[in-house]
């Protein structure tokens, strides 16, 4: 998970923030030990050895610098669209969020220990993933992919608890309303 972690961060550097979660995670589920810690700091930076030798050995180390590090950071810089089409999917992903993150008592009522902590999980990657949209400049819609799967999976919590006739009903909405964004999209409405 480090090295991918490294991965993702040698092209867009505020990724790394997710080995907060990293950390975080190994430390809930299987304690924390410094050579966990270790291992993970080692995938996180392998990746960043490379490019910075061959930047070291052709000299252009602060040219590798400006272009890999300081490019990327950045506080509370927000890019948004230019028509109110392009603030729409961002309203309903954000909408999408808080409906999760409201959910959080009953996602974990009547749980076991193991699944409680599975759950926290994917909160603490909700708010890593917000923290690194607050680091990256900057920061556009697209940033939010890393929400999906944290959001995704809490939501079809919620779709669990729902009764018929309404479960099917909000999930075909859903899926109409998905597909018909990707139809304005290949078609240049959005």
């Amino acid at each position: 998970a480090g090295i991918l972690i490294g991965l993702s961060s040698l092209f867009f550097l505020p990724y790394a923030i997710i080995f907060l979660w990293l950390i975080v995670a190994v430390s809930s589920l299987y304690g924390l030990k410094l050579s966990y810690c270790f291992m993970g700091l080692t995938g996180l930076f392998l990746p960043w050895l490379y490019p910075f030798l061959y930047a070291f050995w052709v000299g252009e180390t602060v040219q590798y610098y400006n272009t890999f590090v300081l490019q990327h950071i950045g506080f509370f810089k927000f890019e948004f669209g230019q028509s109110i089409l392009d603030f729409l999917p961002m309203t309903i992903f954000v909408f999408l969020i808080l409906v999760s993150l409201t959910g959080y008592n009953r996602n974990l009522s009547k749980k076991k220990f193991e699944e409680k902590k599975k759950i926290n999980l994917l909160y603490w990657l909700i708010f890593f993933g917000g923290l690194m949209l607050l680091c990256c400049t900057p920061a556009t819609p697209e940033h939010l992919v890393v929400l999906t799967i944290p959001v995704g999976i809490l939501l079809s919590f919620s779709f669990t608890r729902m009764k018929p006739p309404f479960d099917g009903l909000y999930h075909f909405l859903l899926l109409i309303f998905v597909v018909g964004m990707h139809y304005l999209i290949f078609l240049n409405v959005i």
